[in-house]
């Protein structure tokens, strides 16, 4: 083989070995970046999963207000008991009252 061929030879493989460098270079580079991003929607995730409430926090947090919309509930049923039971003795004194002034103004 001529020496000639064999500097060819030389620089055809030199030239893809280089190639191939450049393209392993810029594959680690492409890697690299979406690690990164990846990472970085991982630090996204975790910061977003601290914001969420845990189902034992609102289960109790729940079961609190449940038992407070009860009690105002509860409130709210005797007052209603004791305004028609006010309601009911006023409509008694004014029907006594009203018989009575009938009676002695009437008769």
């Amino acid at each position: 083989m001529p020496e000639d061929s064999h500097v060819q030879l030389r620089e055809y493989i030199e030239r893809i070995l280089d190639e191939r460098e450049k393209a392993l270079t810029l594959t680690a580079t492409n890697l690299e970046h979406r690690l990164e991003r990846l990472n970085s929607l991982r630090d996204d995730v975790i910061h977003d999963r601290g914001m969420f409430v845990t189902k034992d926090t609102y289960a109790d947090q729940h079961e609190e207000l449940k038992k407070r919309v009860e009690r105002v509930e509860n409130k709210q049923s005797k007052m209603l008991g004791v305004g028609l039971t006010l309601i009911s003795l006023a409509g008694i004194i004014g029907a006594v009252l009203g018989a009575i002034v009938t009676h002695i103004f009437f008769r």
